[in-house]
């Protein structure tokens, strides 16, 4: 070392590579930011889902505040047509594991509840993505064996919702669906107590699903809910135009659904509630209508 030169300490050196290598991966991803906040908002808001979790346990459901969560906005600046449909799939990944997968007893009384978790917009405006869904049933999520589909009806370790099983039911490929990246998407967690709501659900499920006459993807529908375990469906297309008029959401909540997914909990031969996770297109005064609350700064004018 030559004399006067100042020793720089390794965690320093180590935390300008990390600052260097953040600023390069930014300048190529360039969701770097909204991923880091995404992150922050989302384990704040998975927290205060727990904690009300906890505290209408030990209240027995007695004078339980509002959960407090705030809407994610996010940009999506890719290009490529996957890697926007995986972004997508990950925010409604995000989402669902924040609200416990839909299967937490969030509340005490007949309540509906409509969460706005991510806010998404998009800097290319006119990329087309085409067979969603088909995405969602057939692709793995990182670092796991199984698919989002999987994930999202709580059957993991199924077989019979695995990728290759989806790439074989022909009910999915019937199922076509695209839109475009020219406004903006609400990715939506949906959650009713109301017994009316749901008894008149379940019953239009099960008729929808025989009337289909699915395979394993679709034909669970009726089963789980009948059979008293855990239900979940995925369905897209003109099923959505059913199960969503059924919970009276609002009359135009159908169109523009990519992926719609559901769980319960039996409860006295029906479930105890349903849980949606969906994206929607984003429209101000229709979400209002729906009850579905947007927290956080104002974007989305």
């Amino acid at each position: 070392m030559r004399k006067g030169q100042r020793v720089v300490p390794h965690y320093m050196v180590v935390f300008i590579i990390v600052i260097i290598f953040l600023a390069v991966a930014y300048a190529f991803a360039g969701n770097i930011g909204n991923r880091t906040i995404d992150v922050i908002q989302n384990g704040a808001c998975e927290r205060e889902v727990i904690s009300h979790i906890f505290t209408k346990e030990a209240s027995r459901g007695k004078n339980l505040k509002p959960i407090r969560c705030e809407t994610v906005n996010q940009t999506i600046v890719s290009k490529n047509v996957e890697e926007v449909k995986f972004l997508m799939a990950e925010n409604m990944k995000s989402c669902w594991k924040t609200w416990k997968k839909g299967q937490a007893d969030l509340y005490g009384a007949e309540v509906t509840d409509c969460r706005v978790c991510y806010l998404l917009d998009f800097e290319e405006k006119d990329i087309l993505i085409n067979d969603f869904q088909l995405f969602l049933s057939r692709t793995e999520m990182p670092g796991v064996d199984y698919t989002y589909l999987q994930y999202f009806i709580s059957e993991t370790e199924n077989e019979e919702f695995s990728a290759e099983k989806a790439r074989e039911e022909k009910a999915l490929l019937k199922m076509q669906s695209s839109f475009k990246t020219d406004s903006k998407k609400a990715v939506i967690f949906y959650y009713t107590k109301n017994q009316n709501k749901i008894l008149e659900t379940t019953e239009l499920l099960d008729t929808a699903a025989n009337n289909m006459g699915a395979g394993s993807a679709l034909g669970f529908i009726g089963g789980a809910i009948d059979s008293g375990t855990t239900c979940g469906f995925f369905l897209s297309g003109f099923i959505n135009n059913v199960c969503i008029n059924t919970i009276h959401l609002n009359k135009e909540i159908h169109k523009d659904i990519s992926g719609l997914f559901v769980a319960g909990k039996e409860v006295n031969d029906i479930p105890g509630w349903l849980s949606f996770i969906l994206i929607k297109d984003y429209n101000k005064a229709e979400f209002e209508e729906m009850g579905c609350e947007i927290v956080g700064p104002e974007h989305n004018k």
